[in-house]
């Protein structure tokens, strides 16, 4: 594309802004998806447990709570980074479409 006057960058400047606006509504959305992925991943994998009672999964001499806790905890800790990350993907939005 040829740049003859400064309309044209204007023009080339907005579009991609407007192509990194879209970018970050997409990944903010995707990220969005996540707890609810998580919250499903849970209740399938707790009502497995019930389900078939016992489930051993063979780890040595770990006791299924310590693995039932362990799961728990890196659910929660990677939604809590997800969301963490889509803050920051917010702020980025929020600067770029308003420029503070």
């Amino acid at each position: 594309m040829e740049l003859n006057s400064i309309d044209d960058v204007n023009a080339l400047v907005e579009i991609q802004k407007i192509a990194q606006v879209q970018r970050l509504e997409k990944k903010i959305r995707q990220l969005g998806y996540f707890p609810r992925i998580a919250f499903v991943a849970m209740v399938v994998f707790y009502n497995f447990r019930l389900a078939f009672g016992h489930i051993d999964l063979s780890f040595g001499h770990l006791d299924p709570w310590l693995i039932d806790m362990a799961f728990t905890g890196l659910t929660i800790s990677s939604t809590c980074l997800s969301n963490v990350q889509r803050m920051d993907l917010i702020r980025d939005l929020f600067k770029l479409q308003y420029g503070k």
